[in-house]
């Protein structure tokens, strides 16, 4: 004798979460064999599936609305597209062209469950730097999404892209550790306080690698660097310093450069630009610059 049960969506369904990115999470039914959702992504959201490690574990995803590309294969998904992940060896990244609802069945341990932990480490980590700092989190809102666009034109997928995004996100987490009337300070540096300062690149260690690998460590660790070996902390040069590390580099200092702080204004776009310039091939790697430079040129087309 078969039997069978039938559950009514809003009455199984938990609050929405909301994950880093703003985007959200309905799960509509959870068991200890599967569990069933939605994501709810925004445009130009880059959406991460992991790695399955087990034979037995199946995920399958149903495009209800909108429409999303595999930046590896180029492959597009739209409305009524089965998306079937089965033993994946690496990570698979999807970008969505517009606002975009999947429909998610996942077979074996909750990936749900796994994708909001990491989710709400990522966002307490942003809340602190927030509540330490708030021209330090919305400085890193601003390089992620430089370096988010940069990586993309570029050709970075899979964990290449997820590493460098998430370094951008986080590459001045460290300062969570500094002192805050060093980081505060409305007046320039003195030399003790800016050698205080630098130690920000390697202090964020234990939090990141809690989290994330040791590559996306790496490129936050290397992110000060300078190709001529003028940088910090190692005072890597040239091919030395992975290039993730050297896009990062070129978006944290362009902001750097045109962000209004207590004690000086900005440059201009055009002045910001100019110095990056006058410091390639000395300070930043001159092949990434013209990419830089040539996002702000497409955007204007």
């Amino acid at each position: 004798m078969s039997s069978y049960m039938i559950y009514k969506v809003d009455q199984v369904s938990d609050q929405p979460t909301v994950t880093e990115a703003s985007n959200l999470i309905d799960r509509i039914y959870k068991s200890d064999a599967f569990e069933v959702g939605k994501y709810h992504l925004n445009k130009e959201a880059i959406f991460y599936i992991d790695p399955l490690d087990l034979n037995d574990l199946m995920k399958t995803y149903v495009v209800l609305s909108g429409k999303l590309m595999d930046l590896k294969t180029k492959e597009i998904f739209g409305v009524g597209d089965l998306i079937l992940v089965e033993r994946a060896e690496s990570l698979i990244s999807l970008f969505t062209l517009e606002k975009t609802i999947l429909l998610i069945h996942a077979h074996g341990p909750s990936s749900m469950a796994r994708f909001e932990v990491n989710n709400k480490r990522l966002t307490d980590l942003l809340t602190d730097l927030q509540t330490k700092d708030h021209y330090t989190k919305e400085h890193s809102d601003r390089v992620f999404a430089l370096v988010k666009k940069m990586a993309l034109k570029l050709g970075y997928h899979s964990q290449a892209l997820y590493d460098i995004n998430k370094a951008a996100r986080f590459h001045d987490v460290g300062k969570i550790y500094i002192d805050n009337q060093i980081l505060n300070k409305p007046a320039h540096l003195t030399a003790d306080e800016y050698e205080a300062i630098k130690k920000h690149a390697t202090l964020g260690e234990s939090l990141i690698l809690s989290t994330f690998s040791d590559d996306v460590f790496k490129i936050i660790a290397q992110h000060h660097e300078r190709i001529n070996g003028s940088g910090y902390p190692l005072g890597l040069t040239g091919e030395s310093i992975c290039e993730a590390a050297k896009i990062l580099a070129i978006c944290d200092c362009y902001d750097a450069m045109t962000s209004d702080r207590v004690y000086s204004s900005g440059k201009t776009h055009e002045e910001a630009i100019l110095e990056l310039d006058m410091c390639a091939g000395t300070l930043y790697e001159p092949r990434l610059v013209e990419v830089f430079k040539d996002m702000f040129l497409e955007s204007k087309r």
